[in-house]
């Protein structure tokens, strides 16, 4: 019963997230973005590996990226450390509505990304409010009731597919997508 209450107190206060946003929407492809943002749960070694492969392939084509990663524990693995532009938060960096705080987490909340990558496959709320929080100009997301909210394009990919087959398709369409088109129709 508590553990519902806390999670009707979270999604009022991601709602009222939300609506206060003044924040203008903005198709923005591959070719356009200057900073992108990377949201995706760490927890498993495997998607920190495809995250940070991500980050590298973006990096190489001369992009600014930064990746943040949930890790659902209350430390960060002995394995894993915060590297420039693959940063971390845990449990301890929650409130107790779930609400991620912290100096990283307003830092990363701040940043003006032209493009939010939102790879909550698992739909963590954490994650979630992070990627409502932000201003990005253009926010990318699996298609789920509880991202359409704030998401302004949502790929129509399988929980199965896992991580990979959503980095692919979240790039294969970043990629696709001509702003200027888009900006002239």
């Amino acid at each position: 019963m508590i553990l519902k209450f806390r999670q009707n107190i979270a999604t009022w206060f991601l709602n009222r997230k939300i609506k206060k946003q003044n924040r203008v929407a903005k198709a923005v492809g591959f070719n356009d973005a200057k900073k992108i943002g990377i949201l995706y749960d760490a927890t498993k070694e495997d998607n920190y590996q495809l995250v940070k492969k991500m980050v590298e392939g973006i990096r190489s084509e001369h992009k600014e990226v930064v990746a943040m990663g949930f890790i659902n524990a209350k430390n960060l693995p002995r394995n894993r450390y915060i590297k420039l532009g693959l940063d971390f938060f845990t449990k301890k960096n929650l409130n107790w509505y779930k609400k991620p705080v912290g100096p990283t987490i307003d830092n990363f909340v701040k940043e003006n990304f032209d493009v939010l990558i939102n790879l909550n496959i698992e739909n963590a709320y954490p994650l979630r409010y992070l990627a409502a929080a932000t201003k990005a100009s253009f926010k990318i997301g699996r298609f789920n009731n509880s991202n359409s909210g704030y998401c302004d394009f949502m790929l129509q990919v399988e929980k199965k597919t896992g991580l990979d087959g959503l980095i692919d398709q979240s790039m294969h369409y970043l990629k696709i997508i001509n702003s200027n088109e888009l900006q002239k129709a």
